[in-house]
């Protein structure tokens, strides 16, 4: 009679679940089939999976290897999973909500471009192998963070937890913030030539095949540095007594360990700091809240001085950086555009040594409500001649601390110049003027763009070839125009400069508008590019602005000497780059 009772127990409390079970379709086919496989007592006879079964619910390891499936819609209802990892799925395009309880998850060879939310107890990402050009939010749990072979550019923030990470094969051109606890790191094969500021608790770095490359500083703990493959280095800023294992590239296919010298004046071919430098960063905080927001832009052509009396501009990503002479005190100050603060006025610091690096930040805060509008248009060629190609830079802004909605036209001889087209598409042309409209342009946010023309094979030598650039909002507007002869010969490193002015102009303070123009005539691509250029003793030195440049470029001064960097312009010879 027990027996009997035992029996009718166990079927009504199969009975029961079964009649709370909950069957969902699995839409893609492959991943329908592997699962079926897995889970056969799961699926009924439609093909359709319970998710209420509790090997779904209980399993805590799920492995997935080359099941050619596109989406994996279904697994957020293993919610046990500890563990998720898919290998070599080629055509995997998505992945839905992951499972909450997840620790860690691999993902390799798929053409992902974006991860779905993590879940907040995540202690391991592997990503590798996939198309993603960006990442979600990290929990702060995570501790190993694998994402080589990807398209990233950018990282979100990094929790201090993390203690491994691997960014090789991505496109970052600058080294990003590391924090400040991480014991190992690859960033292998990406565009940036600098190793920036490196935590105090790093043991292993790895960096092949970056060429050029220079380091700032190397933690003192660091017992492994592989700098190998085609990555040049001459010398390193200093070299941690920790350091057991140690192999660099000192030219192609030569390698030495142990390690290279010391950087000094004669062995630093690649440039790399050697003298104790400031990293400035400004952007405009209209909101005067103190944080760069993400509607705020950073605020190019800054000046930034130090107090040795050498100073620099900050370049289209609102960063400048100088060079102290020595070590010592200095202060660090930016000169606040027209209706704006500097916020804090100054930095002082004590730099101890030769390899460091500090980095200041500046809020340009308003200090009055005022419209104000910006333009420069800027000839890129090298002359107007009858039948070739002549282009304009047009750069705009809006400089004041409200928001405005202008309209920008480039007016244009017709009887001169035929246009072609522009960098910008929504530029529309109306015979003998270009317009543009805006919309909402916040302040400190600027834009640029090309204009391209051909020169007229009818238009005669010795003619003016006036264009008039004009910005035009409901309150205020901005005018810039340049003159071109144009000629039949022309040199190709030239320096032009406005029309003398009289000596109104100079009381009305008019500036003097110089454009240097300049072209690798010899025999092989020119890596890096310096301009020294010694101003007339009837110029104040301490009035030049930068108001635009066809490439980035790091601007600076000593006296009435003045300079113009292009790292890794990589600007061909004349022969090559016609």
């Amino acid at each position: 009679m027990k027996k009997i009772v035992l029996i009718v127990c166990i079927l009504f409390f199969a009975s029961s679940i079964r009649s709370k079970a909950q069957y969902v379709n699995i839409p893609d086919s492959n991943f329908r089939n592997f699962l079926k496989m897995t889970y056969p007592f799961c699926f009924n006879s439609a093909g359709m999976m319970d998710t209420t079964c509790n090997a779904v619910l209980s399993d805590t390891s799920l492995d997935i290897y080359s099941i050619n499936a596109v989406s994996l819609t279904g697994v957020q209802y293993f919610k046990g999973l500890k563990q998720l990892s898919i290998y070599n799925d080629t055509e995997l395009l998505s992945i839905p909500q992951l499972p909450p309880a997840l620790i860690r998850f691999v993902c390799t060879v798929g053409k992902m471009h974006s991860l779905p939310q993590l879940p907040n107890n995540l202690i391991e990402l592997y990503c590798t192998r996939n198309l993603l050009d960006s990442l979600p939010k990290l929990p702060s749990s995570l501790k190993n963070l694998t994402v080589f072979g990807n398209k990233l550019s950018a990282l979100p923030a990094l929790s201090d937890s993390l203690e491994n990470l691997d960014i090789s094969q991505n496109n970052f051109a600058y080294f990003p913030d590391i924090p400040k606890f991480l014991i190992n790191l690859s960033c292998s094969n990406n565009p940036f030539s600098v190793v920036g500021k490196l935590p105090e608790t790093l043991q292993s770095l790895v960096v092949y095949s970056n060429n050029p490359l220079c380091f700032t500083r190397l933690p003192l703990k660091l017992k492994q540095l592989l700098a190998s493959y085609y990555t040049s280095v001459t010398c390193l800023p200093n070299f941690p007594d920790s350091c057991l294992y140690l192999v660099v590239c000192t030219g192609p296919y030569t390698y030495q360990t142990p390690p290279v010298g010391i950087c000094n004046p004669i062995n630093n071919i690649n440039h790399c700091h050697t003298i104790p430098t400031v990293k400035c960063l400004v952007y405009v905080d209209y909101n005067n809240n103190g944080k760069f927001d993400s509607t705020e832009f950073p605020k190019q052509n800054v000046k930034i001085n130090l107090s040795n009396n050498i100073y620099s501009s900050t370049d289209a990503q609102g960063s400048a950086f100088i060079n102290a002479d020595s070590i010592g005190t200095y202060t660090v100050t930016a000169n606040a555009p027209n209706f704006f603060n500097a916020i804090p006025v100054s930095y002082t610091h004590y730099l101890s040594s030769y390899d460091t690096l500090v980095i200041d930040t500046f809020a340009l805060q308003p200090n009055v409500l005022k419209d104000s509008l910006s333009i420069i248009a800027t000839p890129i060629n090298w002359a107007a001649r009858p039948g070739f190609k002549y282009a304009y830079f047009i750069n705009y802004a809006n400089d004041g601390t409200t928001v405005l909605s202008p309209n920008l036209s480039f007016n244009y001889d017709n009887n001169l110049l035929t246009f072609d087209s522009s960098s910008n598409n929504a530029v529309a042309n109306n015979g003998s003027s270009l317009s543009l409209s805006l919309g909402n342009l916040l302040p400190g946010q600027n834009g640029s763009f090309i204009a391209y023309f051909r020169v007229k094979t009818t238009a005669p030598l010795g003619a003016n070839l006036l264009c008039i650039a004009s910005l035009n909002a409901s309150s205020c507007s901005a005018v810039d125009s340049v003159a071109t002869a144009i000629r039949g010969s022309y040199d190709p490193n030239d320096k032009h400069a406005t029309p003398q002015l009289t000596v109104q102009n100079v009381t009305d303070g008019n500036y003097i508008q110089y454009t240097i123009r300049f072209q690798n005539t010899g025999t092989d691509t020119a890596h890096d590019v310096t301009i020294t250029d010694t101003l007339s003793s009837y110029l104040d030195p301490n009035q030049i602005q930068v108001v635009s440049y066809s490439h980035l470029n790091s601007f600076s001064n000593n006296g009435n000497v003045i300079f113009s960097s292009f790292s890794e312009i990589d600007l061909p010879d004349s022969g090559v780059d016609k």
